[in-house]
């Protein structure tokens, strides 16, 4: 066990700057195409990158040695796309519970990373 707790540590740095660069990458996209499209066709076409990134970068370069094939990839898309989901029913919840904006982005956003990098870790690691 102890050796495998001790793989955790790399794994989660590279996951938070696989996820930062995912992040600006996503970013400018959303920026660059609001010049051409609506809000939401931006939104969407940035966060489908943002899912190509996760499939693409995070077997082979955030959990190094893991699974790599066609149907791990897209199951960490699909693990992306419920901890969105899941993550959208938290903020909702919390702001309408707390009546604030901040708090309950931040809160939501400790939760859905973690509960990313598990469930990612999950499923590239088994």
């Amino acid at each position: 066990m102890l050796p495998r707790l001790r793989r955790i540590g790399p794994d989660a740095v590279r996951f938070l700057i696989a996820g930062g660069i995912n992040t600006a990458i996503t970013t400018a996209i959303y920026f660059a195409a609001l010049t051409v499209l609506s809000p939401a066709l931006s939104y969407a076409l940035a966060w489908a990158v943002g899912i190509v990134f996760v499939a693409v970068v995070y077997p082979n370069k955030v959990f190094v040695g893991g699974r790599r094939q066609l149907r791990d990839r897209l199951a960490v898309g699909a693990v992306t796309i419920a901890v969105f989901l899941v993550g959208i029913v938290v903020v909702d919840g919390l702001t309408r519970a707390m009546q604030a904006r901040v708090v309950p982005y931040l809160i939501t956003l400790c939760l859905t990373t973690a509960l990313n990098f598990i469930l990612a870790r999950t499923v590239l690691r088994r």
